[in-house]
């Protein structure tokens, strides 16, 4: 069988399958939010993961080192790492 989805579209899906039991409801919150959170949660796990490495981090998730460092700043995660 052949698979239709990428490597990091799996690896998405098996994070998202993973958390599907730990997260809370969130009664009101919007998509935005609740993808805000999903994204500060790896963001901020990538960077533990790689002892605070922006670079290695940001392969890790497919971005580049700029773009973590905007995702960073969006999300609010300064002091993390």
């Amino acid at each position: 069988m052949r698979c239709l989805v990428g490597n990091s579209e799996m690896l998405l899906l098996e994070a998202v399958q993973a958390d599907a039991n730990t997260l809370p409801d969130l009664p009101g919150a919007s998509l935005d939010k609740a993808r805000a959170a999903f994204e500060r949660r790896m963001v901020s796990a990538a960077l533990v993961r790689h002892g605070g490495r922006r670079t290695r981090a940001a392969v890790e998730l497919g971005l580049s080192r700029q773009g973590l460092a905007k995702a960073i700043k969006r999300l609010g995660l300064r002091g993390v790492a």
